[in-house]
């Protein structure tokens, strides 16, 4: 039971960080010209800051997409 308990608390935090990724991703590009005008960046550096994130997002999907698959193999 407590087996179970433990994979169901690692799949509810893997949904919240999958939420929380797919959020920042779509929610990002509509505020450019909010934050434009408040912080007073172009929208260059802006671009350039989403576009650092989603790199970082692209990267971890590999160490992402292998790491069940190495939790399966030793079970």
């Amino acid at each position: 039971m407590r087996r179970r308990l433990r994979s169901l608390d690692a799949l509810a935090a893997t949904a919240a960080i999958w939420f929380l990724a797919k959020s920042l991703r779509y929610a990002f590009p509509p505020l450019f010209g909010t934050l434009s005008a408040r912080y007073g960046v172009s929208n260059a550096t802006l671009g350039l800051a989403f576009t650092a994130m989603m790199l970082v997002y692209a990267l971890c999907q590999f160490p992402a997409a292998r790491s069940p698959i190495a939790w399966v193999r030793r079970e």
